[in-house]
């Protein structure tokens, strides 16, 4: 690949930057290119440098990829794009299920449901063509989430039990394969701990809900113990919550995205320690949940603190 062709393949992954942004980043890069074409520990022949050096950069992909992941260009419109579908459509697609439709909570879960996985649909499309990375580990672990409770309430309800519809197997199938993507966003950024943490808080809410709501099933009660003032303390949560996501979306700073994951995570063990007062070891459950972002916090800032200081002492 020659270098005008490198160039300009790295351009088409550069379309969210600014023009001054892609001048820049392309001056810097064509630079790098010829101070080392110069050099002649490279070898004599200086198209085989100008090679070498280009292999070293990787494939325009993979610059174009993380030069979107550091400088996020579009960060206000991924924002939006997460933040507008989980808090105002959602609420508002479930009121006019409420208003409108019928009565009976399965059926406005399962119609709840089938319109909000469909707007999931679109923003993941949407996602897939801005080449949004940041979107789409937000939207793919929730929408596995929500296939995963709506096969799981199925079965509850005993309709996969009386038989396989057509219907279930079809969302079968599109767990399987969010699943798959899903195991191929979490190793692609296995090496960072903010962004497997981001990924893996949906997924790890999920399983503490389930496993609340089982237990919960058991206790025979027929209705939950809200208290008072946690009822009308639920606006409150969710903006704390929304703020928290719009932190970690907008934030430059790595320490900033970081107390928006624990914000998130303070107000989902509150609410599911909240949640089920006469089960203390639900609560345990959720303190574990909170807790565990902390841990992982700690250990990446000790992580990047040791990286920092062992490159200072080589250099």
């Amino acid at each position: 690949m020659t270098t005008e062709s490198y160039f300009e393949h790295l351009c088409r992954h550069l379309k969210d930057f600014s023009p001054q942004e892609q001048a820049d980043i392309l001056a810097e890069i064509r630079s790098h290119i010829e101070s080392g074409e110069e050099d002649a520990a490279g070898g004599n022949d200086p198209a085989g440098r100008r090679a070498a050096l280009i292999h070293e950069l990787g494939s325009p992909d993979q610059m174009g990829k993380g030069f979107r992941r550091v400088y996020r260009p579009s960060r206000w419109i991924d924002c939006l794009l997460a933040v507008i579908p989980a808090y105002v459509i959602f609420s508002l697609v479930q009121y006019l299920v409420v208003v409108f439709g019928t009565k009976s909570a399965p059926d406005i879960m399962d119609h709840t449901f089938r319109v909000n996985i469909l707007v999931v649909a679109l923003v993941v499309a949407v996602a897939v063509w801005r080449r949004s990375e940041l979107l789409l580990l937000f939207w793919v672990p929730q929408a596995t989430g929500m296939v995963t409770s709506f096969l799981v309430r199925q079965g509850i309800t005993g309709q996969i039990r009386a038989g396989w519809a057509p219907g279930h197997i079809f969302w079968l199938v599109v767990l399987c394969a969010l699943l798959v993507w899903l195991g191929i966003l979490l190793w692609q950024n296995r090496r960072d701990w903010l962004l497997l943490v981001f990924v893996a808080a949906p997924l790890l809410t999920l399983v503490a809900n389930l496993v609340s709501g089982l237990a919960y099933a058991h206790t025979g009660l027929d209705t939950l113990p809200y208290p008072d003032w946690w009822i009308q303390g639920q606006l409150a949560m969710r903006g704390v919550s929304l703020a928290g996501l719009a932190l970690f979306f907008l934030a430059g700073q790595r320490d900033l995205r970081w107390s928006g994951l624990i914000a998130r995570a303070a107000i989902s063990s509150t609410s599911g320690i909240l949640y089920f007062p006469a089960l203390p070891w639900i609560g345990v459950l959720w303190g574990l949940y909170g807790a565990g972002h902390l841990l992982v916090w700690g250990l990446d800032l000790y992580r990047g603190r040791d990286w920092r200081s062992s490159t200072h002492i080589q250099a």
